[in-house]
């Protein structure tokens, strides 16, 4: 099953696609002096973002006039970023440390298919998972207006919010393709 998805979703490269072409065109990627320059500086800006993401992890489990829901949300996104962050950091390095070394044609770096659809795993869920918690953060404080008298105690709403968004990831990624 995994296989079959990660060969729906990256390209084949096998013995006979790799033309002499395509590793002259990879060769001339992984020389790229923009390309080495942006993968830095978006390395070190995801390093950069590590303890902001962390000491904002801190204030919001302590913000007592946060409510557990918004924060059990909170801390998901939080989360999240974090592991976006630390997938973009091993992304990056590692395609820094193929393109700095030596090699005698593009075709050495090249990577198998699996490893690119396992590296990019994490960094995709984690990135989508971000983006849809703005969405569940809006309908939690929804939830909370509508139900204004009733909601003080509830600590449901938000870890339940949560489960639908992580369930939700493969029947959208598949309605997508």
């Amino acid at each position: 099953m995994i296989d079959s998805i990660a060969i729906a979703i990256t390209p084949i490269m096998n013995n006979r696609s790799l033309t002499w072409e395509n590793c002259k065109a990879m060769d001339d990627i992984a020389n790229s002096v923009l390309l080495k320059a942006v993968l830095i500086v978006q390395t070190l800006s995801s390093t950069a973002a590590i303890p902001l993401l962390i000491l904002l992890l801190r204030w919001v489990l302590t913000k007592s006039l946060m409510h557990f829901n918004t924060k059990f949300i909170f801390v998901f996104n939080i989360m999240c970023s974090l592991i976006h962050l630390l997938s973009r950091i091993n992304q990056h390095v590692a395609g820094l440390c193929d393109y700095f070394h030596q090699r005698s044609d593009g075709c050495q770096i090249i990577p198998e298919i699996m490893y690119c659809f396992y590296v990019r795993l994490p960094y995709n869920c984690a990135l989508w998972a971000c983006y849809t918690t703005t969405f569940m953060i809006a309908l939690e404080r929804c939830i909370a207006t509508i139900f204004l008298r009733s909601y003080h105690n509830n600590r449901t709403v938000g870890p339940l919010l949560v489960a639908s968004q992580v369930s939700l990831y493969p029947s959208l990624h598949n309605t997508i393709k």
